[in-house]
């Protein structure tokens, strides 16, 4: 199913977030000022319910200066929530443009967060489905609740506390990615993804992040120069030949 370019799924199933009571205006500009989008991500996670504002990532911090853990670069704990978390209108702006070029299907998030996208794709293209991977407990036990809080089916939108790196790709229409871990992971993922391509699967890859967009850009052309990507200033969509 087709859409008008510069619309979206808002009437088919949409939820109250759509609605202006949440949304006075969805900046549509690509290039708006990124501190005024994560301003409005905070209000806005107080008006769902999202209780990571709480002291989740503060938490995390903690733990991790008593344990002395390692792992810290590699799952982006202890940053501030906002830097985090991709903002809710820069989602709305990168959901128009898949539903501007592709069918909807199914979309896997890796590393996910507390899974803002799963919220906005519900609100504005309920078509899609989701699966969010997430490997921090804590992260994925508050994004649970948050989404069976705000009555998100389950069945639409699934929630998985998995580390993926090692592990084969779930299989999807898109796949999203901000800098989820680090840079050999990524290479890692995307060798997968290529191995898919050279199966027959055609491959689509929101990517975000300098570690992301720089590792397609400088070693898979196959990606990135076949099919000319659409570059927005804080993420690109890739697409494979296949």
């Amino acid at each position: 199913m087709r859409y008008p370019v510069g619309k979206s799924h808002l009437h088919e199933g949409g939820d109250d977030l759509s609605q202006q009571v949440f949304f006075p205006a969805w900046p549509g500009d690509p290039h708006c000022d990124l501190q005024e989008e994560k301003l409005h991500s905070e209000k806005l996670d107080e008006r769902l319910g999202l209780r990571a504002h709480h002291g989740i990532e503060t938490q995390l911090t903690c733990e991790e200066t008593q344990t002395g853990n390692s792992e810290q670069p590699q799952q982006w704990r202890g940053l501030a929530l906002q830097s985090l978390l991709t903002p809710y209108t820069e989602l709305r702006r990168m959901i128009l443009d898949l539903d501007e070029r592709f069918q909807p299907g199914h979309l896997v998030e890796l590393g996910s967060g507390y899974s803002r996208l799963a919220h906005v794709l519900h609100a504005c293209s309920p078509i899609w489905t989701y699966c969010g991977y997430e490997v921090v407990p804590e992260r994925h036990a508050e994004a649970v609740r948050w989404r069976d809080a705000r009555g998100l089916p389950a069945s639409r939108y699934e929630l998985r506390c998995e580390d993926l790196r090692g592990l084969p790709l779930p299989a999807a229409d898109v796949y999203f990615m901000y800098d989820y871990s680090d840079r050999a992971s990524i290479e890692a993922t995307v060798a997968q993804l290529q191995d898919r391509a050279r199966q027959g699967h055609s491959i689509v890859l929101v990517g975000r992040g300098g570690l992301t967009r720089s590792t397609i850009e400088k070693l898979h052309p196959w990606l990135a120069e076949v099919i000319s990507p659409l570059h927005r200033s804080r993420y690109s969509i890739y697409q494979s030949a296949t």
